[in-house]
């Protein structure tokens, strides 16, 4: 009878710490998006849609190129962003970034459409023109 009563244990060892697991990477999520809301907010939507726009004008040498971190704007490096990507107009600054896991905003023009999930990425829009990136 002691054997049997071991085993039904077992499956709860594993779930104790599943649930833990599952219960921090959600509210890591969560944390994640509102900071970027927090750095939206402090730098003001319309200065992020502005800056993106004057810097939409320069050339870009190809689509999907990332841009130098000297290049952007100071209301772009409140994101402390590790790696920043520029797609037609639309620019991804990447604030965390885990194996090929990316996290951070994306700002395009007011005018162009929202931008759609696609694969992996989702999309959380914050303000016009400035949405939560996840991918």
């Amino acid at each position: 009878m002691k054997f049997l009563g071991a085993i039904r244990l077992k499956p709860v060892r594993f779930f104790i710490p599943l649930l833990f697991t599952l219960i921090t990477l959600t509210g890591c999520r969560s944390n994640k998006e509102a900071n970027v809301r927090l750095i939206v907010s402090s730098v003001g939507a319309a200065t992020l849609v502005s800056d993106a726009a004057n810097l939409a004008r320069q050339p870009a040498p190809e689509d999907g190129s990332p841009e130098s971190i000297s290049s952007l704007s100071i209301s772009f490096r409140a994101f402390n962003p590790i790696e920043t990507w520029r797609y037609g107009q639309q620019f991804i600054i990447v604030t965390e970034r885990h194996l090929q896991h990316r996290v951070g905003v994306a700002i395009q023009p007011i005018d162009h459409p929202e931008p759609t999930n696609i694969g992996g990425s989702r999309y959380v829009w914050i303000a016009p023109g400035i949405y939560f990136y996840e991918n």
